[in-house]
């Protein structure tokens, strides 16, 4: 068997990244070593940037989220008890959307089964000759071995998928850091104590109130690593709810049974490079961050914003202009962060950008075609200019791995522009 693209993993990274490819003419395969049973019953994040709707939008599959998602214009912070309110409307002009991470898969799904996708119980998938033009992969279903040649692979296949593990030891480099707490979660059917969520800094440890639908609600508390899930009955987490989240929200919660409970430790993770050869990583196999507003949804979302388009590329094209604009991104982060500190910022910044997209035009204007050259042109331009500043922040403290949670985001924000 042959197609375009093979995207190894289900979840809702490898089945947008199918459903983008197929709206825009590409053929891919989807392999998923479970059961769609399986892959729709996992409790997941449940808050969708505006770049991910935007996507899920052009993807056909933003109809059920627009009728049955609820809109988040703005988002609640607490300390101590003591509530105020961040109006996203009102700062940006944007907005967020609640809508579950379940619901979404099923949509996506439910589009990918027009075509027969995914394989569902693809076993021992594996991957070879990464490195060259002819990459394949190979898997087991039903008791038989199957090849599948292709032109690119797309990793989709989280953290213990054998996407990563395929490239070789030492041609990436891990960045990782353990957290000495995590999150015990409850999921339970009652409505949320507010309309929008509530991230509580309180003495006794974090806590957010989130939410699914307007019957199902979502909370988290901070807890020590070694907490049993036992010791914590479903009343002692209402009290310390209420404790953390303060007043306004403890009037406003209904108690219920817990359908879930889990406690969650915390980490952040990056693998890089994300590009090995013809196989790219994208969300959890490439990177893991502690599970704040559904970043690790919204990122892995943000890396295949990029690889959509990377296939529309001439394949000619694709090695250079993946490598420019990551590295053209990276250098002005880097003049960001010489400038983060100093009086003239602004002024640095500018240069920075300036500077870069000259080298951005010298290089592309020796790869491109003129039709090309001037997409390719504008991408670049959009991106240093969008990043420049976002980074800076980012970066200012010397984080390295701040550099790889923020290129790729970027250069997604800029497509979805």
């Amino acid at each position: 068997m042959k197609t375009q693209v093979a995207i190894i993993g289900g979840g809702p990274a490898g089945l947008l990244l199918s459903q983008l490819l197929h709206v825009a003419g590409i053929d891919s395969v989807v392999l998923e070593r479970h059961t769609r049973d399986y892959v729709e019953a996992r409790i997941r994040a449940g808050v969708l940037e505006q770049v991910t709707v935007g996507l899920l939008e052009q993807a056909g599959a933003g109809a059920r989220m627009r009728r049955e998602g609820l809109p988040h214009g703005g988002v609640n912070l607490a300390s101590d008890g003591e509530q105020f309110r961040i109006d996203f409307q009102a700062l940006v002009g944007k907005s967020v959307m609640v809508y579950g991470q379940t619901e979404l898969t099923k949509d996506l799904n439910d589009l990918l089964a027009e075509r027969d996708q995914p394989v569902f119980e693809a076993e021992d998938v594996a991957l070879h000759d990464i490195a060259t033009d002819k990459p394949f992969v190979t898997y087991r279903k039903d008791g038989q071995e199957h090849r599948l040649d292709c032109d690119f692979i797309a990793g989709c296949d989280g953290y213990h998928g054998p996407s990563r593990k395929s490239i070789p030891a030492d041609a990436g480099q891990v960045f990782e850091r353990v957290y000495p707490f995590g999150w015990l979660g409850i999921l339970a059917d009652v409505p949320p104590c507010d309309h929008e969520l509530i991230y509580s800094s309180h003495a006794h440890g974090f806590a957010l109130a989130s939410m699914r639908s307007m019957v199902r609600s979502r909370y988290y508390i901070q807890v020590p690593l070694d907490e049993k899930l036992e010791d914590w009955p479903d009343d002692r987490i209402w009290d310390e709810l209420a404790v953390r989240l303060g007043p306004k929200a403890a009037a406003g919660m209904t108690r219920g049974p817990s359908i879930e409970k889990s406690i969650a430790p915390l980490r952040s993770f990056v693998f890089e490079p994300m590009r090995h050869g013809r196989l790219f990583l994208a969300g959890d196999a490439a990177h893991i961050v502690p599970p704040t507003g559904a970043k690790g949804l919204n990122l892995a979302v943000a890396d295949v914003a990029l690889l959509a388009p990377a296939q529309l590329v001439p394949e000619a094209l694709v090695a250079p202009v993946l490598h420019l604009v990551v590295q053209r991104a990276l250098h002005v982060v880097a003049a960001a962060r010489q400038a983060a500190h100093g009086a003239q910022r602004e002024a640095a910044l500018a240069v920075a950008v300036d500077d870069g997209v000259r080298r951005h035009r010298r290089h592309v204007g020796q790869h491109a075609q003129p039709a090309e050259r001037i997409d390719l042109l504008v991408l670049g331009h959009v991106v240093l200019h969008a990043g420049a500043r976002d980074a800076v922040e980012a970066v200012a403290a010397g984080d390295e791995v701040a550099l790889q949670l923020v290129v790729l985001p970027l250069v997604a924000v800029a497509h979805g522009r």
